[in-house]
């Protein structure tokens, strides 16, 4: 398994610096656009990892990916941005690192404890933050029958599964994001009979609200946090197409919910902290779910 998780991660680690720089590029060039460039690497990984028997093999999947006639027809800019990543790649295999790997992860999950941290500080105006790293447990899905990341309140770990799938790549660009929704979601509400409305649609609303306040600073800087916006909710819906999933009516009316602040005003933020803080228990969390289904 180690060698199909370093090769999916390298691949990730060399397009994260990048993919702002090839999507200006496609946007002054027109197709294909840097979604479709990411889909097709995204397919020859997902194809040949399975395959993979040591991580210098990651060079051959990259000579398919340049070799599809999409890419080797590219034009000058964005064509530039495909031969930085090359050189980054290259680079990467000639000072390799056992540990590679797992500290791209351990590092997505560092920046995802410390803005959940920093939400409880500043935004629900708690004196010490209750969210810490916890510990990351890596798997192999060779099938893909489980959930793509999962976590439980109270165990103080995160489960993380490589899978051979398409939306891997994606997953594996804004694995932060995944580990975010994680502790907000998962590891930081109290009680752990909350619903899946409660949970994959408001608290993750309250996620994207907090994001979207992002791109009210400057152009590059708002130009990236569109970019990772968009990889999420790309790798979400294939996640969803892929296990033949989607959002009930009261997921998404709690998602909104989340999402749009303005609708609570000033209660927002201790709105919040209810949610957050509901007591443990089946009844309790019942009860919370018919309350935000009346606001």
């Amino acid at each position: 398994m180690r060698e199909r998780l370093d090769a999916l991660l390298l691949f990730a680690s060399v397009l994260r610096p990048l993919v702002v720089s090839l999507s200006k590029a496609t946007d002054v060039e027109g197709k294909p656009r840097w979604f479709n460039i990411l889909d097709i690497l995204a397919e020859r990984i997902a194809s040949q990892v399975p395959n993979l028997t040591h991580v210098s093999e990651t060079t051959l999947i990259w000579k398919q990916f340049t070799s599809d006639l999409s890419i080797a027809s590219l034009k000058p800019l964005a064509a530039g941005v495909i031969q930085s990543i090359q050189r980054e790649l290259e680079k990467s295999l000639a000072a390799w690192n056992p540990n590679f790997g797992l500290d791209y992860l351990v590092e997505a999950n560092g920046r995802a404890s410390r803005r959940v941290a920093q939400m409880e500080v500043q935004k629900l105006g708690r004196q010490q933050a209750e969210t810490v790293p916890v510990l990351l447990l890596i798997e192999y899905d060779p099938k893909s029958e489980q959930q793509h990341a999962s976590s439980v309140r109270g165990t103080s770990e995160i489960r993380w599964r490589l899978q051979p799938e398409e939306y891997s790549l994606w997953g594996a660009l804004i694995a932060d994001r995944v580990f975010e929704h994680e502790y907000f979601c998962h590891l930081l509400p109290v009680n752990t009979h909350l619903s899946a409305e409660i949970r994959e649609g408001f608290l993750d609303g309250v996620l994207q609200f907090q994001h979207s306040l992002c791109t009210t600073t400057g152009a590059d800087e708002a130009l990236a946090e569109s970019w990772w916006n968009y990889a999420l909710h790309r790798f979400r819906d294939d996640l969803w197409d892929h296990f033949d999933e989607t959002l009930d009516e009261d997921q998404l009316k709690l998602r909104n919910l989340g999402q749009s602040p303005k609708r609570r005003g000033s209660n927002y933020w201790r709105l919040v902290g209810t949610v957050l803080d509901c007591p443990e228990g089946a009844a309790e969390a019942q009860q919370l779910k018919e309350m935000l289904l009346r606001l």
